[in-house]
């Protein structure tokens, strides 16, 4: 009696196994995605607006601060209510390490990134809805003017030597 050979770790039979799984898995991403970065946007949005009307109540320091610590807890309570289910990953970045070392499988992959770049997405389209004026997403600033911001490239503090 001859046996068939066992489908490859790479057969489209093996990497389309388990779909219903990795769709569900995807959809939960988006939903942490989006909770996560919400949170997060939400409070840069509300360190910007307390910058705007307390002229001289804030810092630079604690206005950075209050964003990292607003990110600290958005990622928080994000990873603690999906975590179990898709491992709270929320970030590209760690969805391809985790495919470089061999935990999800590449079906995985593709629908978790575009999970989480549709949960920024919608994050965004959140805040941006829930909150009045622009998105102050976009940098944090370093300057003390808008002027020297428009001035200098994004990139300058990583090129220029430490003192």
């Amino acid at each position: 009696m001859e046996h068939s050979p066992a489908p490859s770790k790479w057969s489209t039979q093996s990497l389309f196994a388990g779909i219903g799984d990795d769709i569900h898995a995807a959809l939960l991403e988006f939903c942490g995605t989006t909770v996560f970065l919400t949170l997060a946007f939400g409070g840069v949005q509300a360190s910007a607006a307390e910058a705007g009307s307390v002229a001289e109540g804030a810092t630079s320091v604690m206005r950075i601060m209050y964003i990292a610590v607003s990110f600290g807890l958005a990622l928080l309570v994000s990873a603690w209510l999906f975590f179990r289910v898709t491992g709270g990953l929320f970030n590209p970045n760690v969805s391809l390490s985790l495919l470089l070392v061999g935990v999800i499988g590449p079906v995985r992959f593709v629908l978790y990134c575009i999970a989480q770049l549709l949960g920024g997405i919608a994050a965004a389209a959140l805040i941006l809805g829930l909150t009045p004026g622009p998105l102050m997403s976009k940098y944090v600033s370093y300057c003390s003017t808008q002027a020297e911001v428009a001035d200098e490239p994004p990139f300058k503090y990583l090129l220029s030597p430490r003192r």
